[in-house]
């Protein structure tokens, strides 16, 4: 498992919370920068590779976060 991969999983591990709506929960995802992670933090993403999307995108469907 990656360095970012694990950082993933534990940022879901604190702040996934089934009882959220998606909306809720999307916000939470939106407002930690990983929608974008490629984006600057001003831009609202965390300032990482633009490959790091598809890491994290696949990090989400695996913790059963993304449908």
């Amino acid at each position: 498992m990656s360095n970012l991969e694990a950082e993933v999983r534990a940022w879901l591990d604190e702040y996934c919370n089934p009882d959220l709506t998606v909306d809720e929960g999307w916000r939470i995802v939106g407002d930690a920068g990983w929608t974008a992670p490629h984006f600057t933090v001003d831009e609202c993403g965390r300032g990482l590779h633009r490959t790091a999307g598809a890491t994290v995108r696949q990090a989400f469907k695996e913790y059963g976060a993304l449908r």
